[in-house]
């Protein structure tokens, strides 16, 4: 008998007939052995009937799935889970591998845990190129094994994800944002300075002499509009946390896709300050880092 199974048992009184269920969702935990169902009408004696819950000799994973999809990106984590095993006749051993390869755990980027119910967690992290294919769960009792297969299949992107498409430079281009795991463009209805501060920020950029671009000005997208009416504060850290009227929900064409000019981030902190353009390292503008970005300081009041 397997987990979750019936066990209907029919007696029949006069013309009656009266069924009693037992379902036994977790057989592990009430155990095996003899199970009464006692039937009782009010009038007659009772009747019993004695049931025996014996384990099965086959080997079979809880759940009972043979093949699994598992859906991730590149950079993204992968969790593949090798679940409980029951039945066999001896110990369970249970091992993962990529095709032919057993996974090694002294991987900087693979993990493998133990999960209390007697499987393994393998966690790959983060998802390269070469990690798509077949993983293959394998467990044994010594006799007979069998075989739990993932097929890895690669998103083309992750959500809330975003890029500029189309510019000269990675600095520039159409702003698309990744939802329910497809590129989308934003529309330029109330695009403005702060929404491209938010995207210049979150691509790595600084905020600093971000601009913003409207009407398609590196050429028109194609898929979804996934936002539109988008108002940042300009401290958000992530484009999809700023107020929009809700995903997909647009009264835009691709003639109006957002888009911005970011300026590359210098190498410095906030507050640090440095001479440029002096005849010496003792001399010259004087410049400070605000925002991962150089600037000058005016000279009112300067003595």
């Amino acid at each position: 008998l397997l987990n979750g199974e019936t066990i209907s048992v029919t007696h029949r009184i006069a013309e009656y007939t009266t069924a009693s269920n037992l379902t036994i969702p977790n057989i592990s935990e009430l155990g095996f052995g003899v199970y009464t169902c006692i039937v009782d009408d009010g009038f007659y004696d009772a009747v019993n009937e004695s049931i025996t819950v014996v384990e099965t000799d086959e080997l079979y994973f809880v759940g009972g799935q043979t093949t699994i999809q598992a859906n991730t990106a590149i950079g993204g984590r992968l969790a593949l889970v090798c679940p409980t095993v029951r039945g066999g006749i001896g110990n369970h051993t249970v091992s993962f591998v990529r095709g032919s390869s057993t996974l090694n755990s002294d991987l900087e980027r693979v993990t493998v845990n133990s999960i209390p119910s007697g499987g393994i967690e393998v966690v790959i992290d983060p998802v390269l190129s070469e990690d798509a294919g077949r993983y293959r769960c394998t467990a044994t009792d010594g006799v007979t094994s069998i075989t739990l297969q993932y097929e890895v299949n690669f998103l083309e992107c992750l959500d809330r994800d975003i890029r500029l498409v189309n510019g000269p430079t990675a600095l520039e281009g159409r702003v698309e944002i990744c939802l329910r795991r497809e590129w989308g463009t934003v529309c330029d209805d109330l695009w403005g300075i702060r929404n491209a501060q938010v995207v210049c920020t979150e691509l790595g950029h600084t905020s600093v002499g971000a601009v913003a671009l409207s009407s398609a000005r590196y050429g028109q997208g194609t898929g979804p509009i996934w936002l539109d009416d988008v108002q940042c504060f300009g401290s958000e850290p992530r484009l999809s946390d700023c107020r929009h009227r809700g995903i997909g929900v647009e009264n835009c064409a691709h003639s109006e896709d957002a888009s911005v000019m970011c300026q590359p981030a210098a190498n410095c902190s906030d507050g640090d300050v440095r001479l440029v353009n002096g005849s010496t390292g003792l001399e010259g503008r004087v410049e400070i880092c605000y925002r991962r970005f150089w600037g000058a300081v005016c000279d009112n009041q300067w003595d």
